[in-house]
This record gives structure tokens, C-alpha cells and sequence, in this order.
């Protein structure tokens, strides 16, 4: 759906703040919040490998009780991930779906970065594994979504699930 190259950890974070952008447009259940807590928990960690090699924090004032500045997300956008999210069939099947399909891109690319990139030792690759999984946990919750659309479509009179534009 989106055309994307990750080159370093902020653009990784830029992609998976899509996912969680993506996931608010998606009818809630226990395993799209679980998703959802694993893209958050993907985000947080690249920050912390981000913290581990070296770079400089965006929230100088977060631990400052005196200052009552909150610094904005790092690395956070506006947009989801489907440039044409609308165009999908508007069934939580069609979506949840499609939402995998674009995860399992992004875990290809992040699984080729972590190979192909240099380490900036053990703390920083810990944090991109924890990163990496709970992306992959992401995407693994997503299939326990559809096995609970599965289960709930087998049974008698099941109304098919839409949703709605914003």
C-alpha cells in the first residue's frame, strides 16, 4: 500500500507510529488492543536503542518536576498506513488482513536492517530485539483477531462486522 525504505531507527519509529495511527481506524477488541499495545511497546523500545547509541534526548524537561513543558512524541505523525485505507473492503476481515500484510513488509525490512546494520553494542541490539518482537507480537495478535472473527463467523445469524469512516 505505501511505498517505504527503512534506512535508520527513526524511520522504523515513522512506520510503526502509522501502525498505531492505522489501528485506531480498526474495530476494537481484546487482540487489536493487544496489537496495538505491541506496536506501542516497538515504538518505545527503537527510542531506547535510539537513547543507547548515543543520541541526545528529545524530552529534556520530562523529568523535571519544576517545568510543566511537555515535549510532543518523537518521531510521531499524523498519517496511517494505507494511503487508500477507505478503498479496502469495510470489514474487519478485509482490514485486519490487510494490516498484516503491511506488517509482515515492515518485519522483512527491520529483520534486513538489523542484519545489514552496525551495532552500537549489547544494550542497543537488546532494545532493537525487544523492538522487533513486539512488532512481531503485533502482527501475531492480528492473526488472533482473525481467528476470533472465524469463531464468531461460524455461528448462526453472525451479523458481518464494518466499520465506518471517521
Amino acid at each position: 500500500m505505501v511505498n517505504r525504505l527503512i534506512m535508520n531507527i527513526k524511520d522504523l519509529r515513522v512506520q510503526i507510529d502509522k501502525f498505531i495511527n492505522t489501528v485506531k481506524l480498526i474495530q476494537s477488541s481484546r487482540e487489536v488492543s493487544l496489537a496495538y499495545t505491541n506496536l506501542q511497546r516497538s515504538f518505545m523500545w527503537l527510542g531506547e536503542s535510539l537513547k543507547a547509541s548515543g543520541s541526545v534526548s528529545p524530552y529534556k524537561e520530562s523529568q523535571n518536576p519544576a517545568s510543566s513543558h511537555i515535549e510532543p512524541t518523537a518521531d510521531h505523525v499524523e498519517e496511517n498506513i494505507f494511503d487508500g485505507f477507505w478503498d479496502i473492503e469495510a470489514t474487519q476481515l478485509a482490514r485486519v488482513k490487510a494490516f498484516r500484510g503491511e506488517l509482515e513488509i515492515t518485519i522483512t525490512e527491520f529483520r534486513d536492517f538489523k542484519k545489514n546494520s552496525e551495532s552500537c553494542g549489547k544494550e542497543y541490539d537488546d532494545c532493537l530485539n525487544e523492538s522487533f518482537n513486539a512488532l512481531k507480537e503485533a502482527k501475531m495478535w492480528f492473526g488472533w483477531e482473525l481467528a476470533r472473527i472465524k469463531v464468531q463467523s461460524e455461528q448462526p445469524d453472525f451479523p458481518q462486522v464494518t466499520t465506518s469512516n471517521p
